[in-house]
């Protein structure tokens, strides 16, 4: 680049000053260096390009200086779709500068020098636009530090930085008071991670199973709403063993559930979308129906209570049984309508909703004939235990 036009750019030709004089915006403040000329100070906000980098006058604003050397922009977004061992990087390349095919990707690595870090190129010839990468077999419980970056034949550049931990090993018990019973992640499989409750493979078998990739963590089972009447048998279903074979169980321990929905359709159908057909103590649906509220059926009476969930967005619902009876709803995190009482009798007897099946299992997605879910479930829980407000809040902050 011509030296004329870096020289235009950072000096004021028109300046009264016999000695001229850098430009510089109202209400930002800058600093000389030795080596890079004008550069934004670290504590300034405002619009005037980034801190700590190299800035040019472009006529009206100061910016970034890189623009004026070619190279590829790219940034670093907050990771998603963090689990244990694995997240999704984000980046978004806004400019291919001016040097032929743009290469775009990340460094990612536990070092907070991205030259320490493994480098994974997405794509050598990207276009404007958001990019991913998906990283696995990562450490648990990390932090790992992302940079985005972009190479065309002027150079690379690289963005700023952005850190993202991996979680915590995944557990049915996240409390830690041996309450946690069962927690399907749903990754390409209907196994609960404790290894305990994973689904039955006959008798009926799983049926039209399927999974997402955009899951609220990583996968999520899909729900096809194959079944649109009261008698079916094309529905998303899987058969689960029962919790326990104790008559009365969880009228001594009570119990509670937690699950992510991302639902496509509510029907005005009673139970058209059955989270969970429930029959480890209780003989009770918990669902999903009626206008897109939560509801309870079986031992105890259809009971239609709160608020209505919202479609196509990710949404955590749970409820809580009590030893005393009392039932109550959650919606992300948050008690959702006031409680009512279920009663603590009425079992393990079976019931309409159950289609015979109470006696031996609970089901997912629906019952083996009856309405089935239609949409996204992620993060599936069940406990051994009325869960307090904070508990629940906890499962809606950390899904």
């Amino acid at each position: 680049m011509a030296i004329t036009k870096v020289i235009n750019e950072l000096i004021d030709l028109n300046a009264t000053d016999a000695t001229k004089s850098l430009k510089m915006p109202t209400g930002a403040a800058y600093s000389g260096t030795a080596d890079a000329g004008m550069v934004r100070n670290s504590s300034e906000t405002g619009s005037q390009g980034s801190a700590n980098v190299m800035q040019h006058f472009n006529g009206t604003d100061w910016k970034n200086y890189e623009n004026l050397q070619g190279l590829p922009i790219v940034s670093t977004s907050a990771a998603s779709n963090v689990a244990s061992t694995s997240f999704t990087a984000n980046g978004d390349l806004t400019n291919l500068g001016g040097g032929g095919n743009v290469s775009v990707g990340f460094y990612i690595g536990t070092d907070a020098n991205y030259l320490n870090n493994t480098k994974h190129t997405v794509s050598t010839n990207a276009s404007i636009g958001v990019y991913t990468f998906n990283a696995t077999s990562l450490t648990v419980s990390t932090t790992y530090y992302i940079n985005s970056f972009a190479i065309n034949n002027f150079g690379e550049f690289v963005a700023s930085q952005v850190t993202q931990a991996t979680q915590a090993v995944a557990t049915a018990d996240p409390f830690g008071d041996g309450s946690g019973l069962a927690l399907y992640l749903f990754e390409n499989n209907l196994n609960d991670v404790s290894g305990n409750f994973s689904a039955l493979t006959s008798s009926p078998a799983p049926r039209n199973i399927a999974y997402s990739a955009s899951g609220k963590v990583n996968y999520a089972l899909i729900g096809n709403g194959g079944d649109t009447t009261a008698v079916g048998t094309n529905g998303t279903f899987a058969r689960i063993p029962r919790y326990n074979t104790t008559a009365n169980y969880f009228s001594t321990t009570g119990c509670s559930g937690s699950v992510w929905i991302n639902p496509s359709s509510i029907t005005s159908f009673p139970y058209s979308i059955v989270i969970m057909s429930y029959y480890g103590d209780m003989a009770f649906n918990w669902s999903v129906g009626n206008g897109g509220q939560q509801n309870v059926s079986g031992a105890a009476s259809q009971v239609n209570n709160g608020t209505a969930v919202s479609l196509n967005t990710f949404q955590q619902i749970g409820f809580t049984y009590a030893t005393n009876g009392a039932f109550q709803f959650y919606l992300n995190g948050v008690a959702d309508g006031s409680a009512f009482n279920v009663g603590t009798s009425g079992l393990n007897t079976g019931s309409t909703y159950g289609n015979g099946l109470a006696a031996t299992s609970d089901n997912i997605g629906g019952t083996v004939s009856y309405y089935s879910w239609l949409g996204l479930m992620d993060n599936l829980r069940f406990f051994q235990k009325s869960l307090s407000s904070s508990e629940m809040l906890s499962l809606f902050n950390n899904p």
